[in-house]
């Protein structure tokens, strides 16, 4: 039998960390990109701001309302549900968890775990990421070269960009999805699943996403 107070303290980590969300959402815009000091003695003087001599498009981080519908479309909505039928599919073929049976019943149980393992994942993650104002998002490459996109997909794959648009280890994103893939083997798996379960899971997402990020970068289209 699960430990349920284990359950309830991490539920509650979760809706604590999904309460964030609401909170950053208010604050959020007002602190959206700063006018630099060049700039704003350009602006007030009539003169324009010297333009940078590199090709390359600056990093600007995307409004709240963006990142909001990254959220959306990630955690819920059809990004989500490509991913999960093709990861539920592919669970069920491989008859994993067992218990949960190979066929459509097993297929059901399945996507429903896997949906909300994603949605508490993408939210835990959103949400950290707007505490500490960063942007995970995986951007395509600016550069030409097969080389240079493989460098930086490789890159985007583990990190997250600070509002200047530094590149940081993706802390936000290890949190999100640990915490995801733990409260559900601790939840509704099978019992005889536990956290370090989770941890696999988790770790096993975290290798997807840079391996997505590849995909990404070369197979879908789009910017």
């Amino acid at each position: 039998m699960k430990n349920f107070s284990l359950k309830r303290s991490i539920l509650a980590l979760f809706i604590f960390t999904a309460a964030m969300i609401s909170i950053n959402a208010q604050t959020s815009e007002n602190s959206e990109n700063p006018v630099s000091l060049k700039e704003s003695i350009a602006r007030n003087t009539n003169v324009d701001a010297p333009k940078s001599s590199t090709k390359q498009t600056a990093y600007v981080r995307p409004t709240a309302k963006k990142r909001l519908q990254r959220l959306g479309n990630d955690g819920f909505g059809l990004s989500a549900l490509i991913g999960t039928t093709i990861g539920s599919g592919i669970d069920t073929l491989n008859n994993d968890p067992p218990e949960w049976e190979k066929n459509i019943g097993g297929f059901g149980k399945r996507f429903a775990s896997n949906y909300g393992e994603n949605a508490i994942q993408e939210t835990t993650t959103y949400a950290v990421n707007e505490a500490f104002k960063l942007d995970d998002h995986l951007y395509k490459s600016q550069k030409t070269g097969v080389r240079a996109r493989l460098k930086d997909a490789l890159i985007s794959g583990f990190t997250t960009r600070t509002a200047s648009g530094k590149r940081i280890v993706n802390f936000p994103r290890i949190i999100g999805t640990y915490t995801g893939s733990i409260i559900s083997t601790e939840t509704w798996f099978p019992n005889r699943y536990s956290y370090k379960d989770g941890i696999r899971r988790g770790s096993q997402t975290l290798g997807f996403r840079i391996g997505f990020a590849f995909i990404n970068e070369f197979i879908i289209p789009g910017k």
